[in-house]
């Protein structure tokens, strides 16, 4: 049962965290990417496309914020419903 509960819970940590910050860093560093090849195509980039492409990764990482928040409450509960079951 210990085997069980603990690869659950290193399933749900890797799934939850560490996937999330992965996703986080190639999403990063995508978009630095694509902002480095859009100025080596234009000399001097426009500042409306450079303040929509800053617009967008902020809404982008605010939205995986946002979901890896939502998922750490989960796993939070989880392991309180855990916690009480082991307790009775």
């Amino acid at each position: 049962m210990l085997i069980r509960t603990h690869m659950h819970d290193l399933k749900d940590i890797t799934c939850d965290c560490h996937y999330e910050n992965y996703r986080a860093h190639c999403i990063h560093t995508m978009t630095s990417k694509m902002n480095t090849d859009n100025r080596a195509e234009s000399p001097i980039p426009h500042p409306t496309l450079v303040y929509a492409g800053r617009v967008e990764t902020e809404k982008l990482i605010k939205m995986k914020d946002e979901e890896l928040r939502r998922m750490q409450e989960m796993l939070q509960k989880m392991q309180q419903q855990m916690q009480h079951e082991q307790d009775l």
